[in-house]
């Protein structure tokens, strides 16, 4: 099955029981990626509950944000685009099987958060992560600062 075709984020694959959601081009956490993937795992919670969910990326840019978007956004842009990201890392955490995120290239800003809101990453050979909104001056927009932390070592789906 392929989501948002019009943007080409992502597409969704079930073998089995297992879901896997694939990143299908670089800077996917943008404003339209971000919604295609937070109503796939949201398809996948009310209609199909896999075993297991893994978030994939075709491209090793994948788990970027696009800051060029960010550049040009006023205030109440701003705030929508992290309200965007707090829903979808509460969407991961809050779903009722184990979400792995399987990283191959960068995880920065808010591709760190999307690992940390799943509850397991494993990280290829040329994976590297990084809270690097603080070189802008601002803190992480999608809430993994405070939410997704405090459940690393304790989720109960992952048992």
């Amino acid at each position: 099955m392929s989501v948002d075709s019009k943007t080409e984020s992502l597409t969704v694959t079930i073998g089995g029981e297992v879901a896997i959601l694939t990143l299908q081009r670089p800077f996917s956490l943008d404003s339209a990626g971000k919604a295609a993937l937070t109503d796939a795992v949201t398809q996948l919670n009310t209609t199909q509950v896999p075993r297991a969910l893994i978030l994939s990326a075709s491209h090793p840019q994948s788990f970027l944000v696009n800051v060029a978007e960010l550049a040009d956004m006023s205030a109440t842009e701003a705030r929508e685009f992290s309200s965007a990201g707090h829903r979808l890392a509460q969407t991961l955490e809050d779903a009722p099987y184990p979400t792995i995120a399987a990283v191959e290239g960068p995880a920065l800003g808010g591709g760190c958060e999307l690992a940390l809101a799943c509850d397991l990453t494993i990280a290829g050979e040329d994976a590297s992560f990084g809270r690097i909104e603080a070189l802008g001056g601002v803190m992480p927009g999608f809430g993994g600062t405070c939410g997704s932390p405090a459940g690393l070592a304790t989720s109960e789906r992952s048992k």
